[in-house]
């Protein structure tokens, strides 16, 4: 319970990212490199190109170094966070605000759009980001689209604080298989 995953991605490593990935040696060497800085870190691409995969195994090397943190689906914060609102029960943000020493959120933008959770999202980057706590990004979105939908402000703090790592190429999920009878 050491690293609180989803059971589907409670396995992943460095070492079982698939060694077929699209540029892999430079994408272990970026993370490699990375790990030894304190910089927050961004991990853009399109659906399955690897970025929860990279996140889980630097958070589980992190984690094992010594260092508090946690692992978030962006979606399943802000409905927690939601949840609190009528029943007046500990708001899920909070902690990541103020204290958790690293957080990576998965998924960034894939919320749905409401000004409510852009905002919460944007105000949660920043709170981090004044408090030098350290922070793994997974997005969808391009940096221009993640710009548009969080704002300036947080991408210039972003540009301070983080390195961007852009992951292409095909998914590395395996591919539905579809019979027709």
């Amino acid at each position: 319970m050491k690293y609180r995953l989803p059971e589907s991605i409670a396995d992943w490593t460095f070492d079982t990212y698939p060694k077929d990935a699209p540029k892999y040696a430079e994408r272990m060497a970026f993370m490699q490199r990375w790990l030894e800085t304190d910089k927050w870190l961004i991990l853009l691409g399109t659906v399955g190109s690897g970025k929860t995969g990279l996140a889980v195994s630097a958070y589980k090397v992190i984690l094992d170094s010594g260092i508090h943190g946690v692992f978030w689906r962006m979606s399943l914060l802000l409905d927690g966070a939601k949840g609190t609102f009528d029943n007046g029960g500990q708001n899920p943000i909070e902690p990541l605000r103020t204290g958790c020493k690293l957080v990576v959120l998965d998924d960034v933008g894939a919320e749905r759009g409401t000004e409510w959770a852009i905002a919460t999202v944007a105000d949660l980057i920043t709170a981090r980001y004044d408090r030098k706590l350290r922070t793994i990004i997974t997005t969808n979105l391009t940096m221009d689209k993640f710009t548009e939908c969080y704002g300036e402000r947080v991408r210039d703090r972003l540009g301070e604080v983080a390195e961007a790592l852009i992951l292409t190429g095909r998914s590395l999920r395996p591919q539905l298989k579809a019979y027709q009878f």
